[in-house]
């Protein structure tokens, strides 16, 4: 298990479009995926996941795809 329970963060601590970032990453989303949906640059996107990185204490897109999963952003849906 690459995410620890150490690691684990608060949802509320998320802001609604880092946890729409997450969802994408979630479900596979590339960045210029990411960036298409939500009418953004590449570089915003992956700033966005820079700053999710730093937020949540990992050390790259891979552990923060796998946080994401873990936590409840995999395939569902949006509310």
């Amino acid at each position: 298990n690459i995410v620890t329970d150490e690691l684990t963060y608060d949802r509320k601590k998320l802001t609604p479009s880092e946890q729409e970032v997450l969802h994408m990453l979630g479900r596979g989303m590339k960045y210029q995926e990411i960036a298409e949906e939500r009418c953004t640059s590449v570089a915003t996107a992956r700033k966005q996941c820079e700053v999710l990185l730093l937020k949540l204490g990992l050390q790259n897109r891979e552990q923060l795809i796998a946080w994401a999963v873990q936590n409840g952003y995999g395939c569902e849906e949006l509310e």
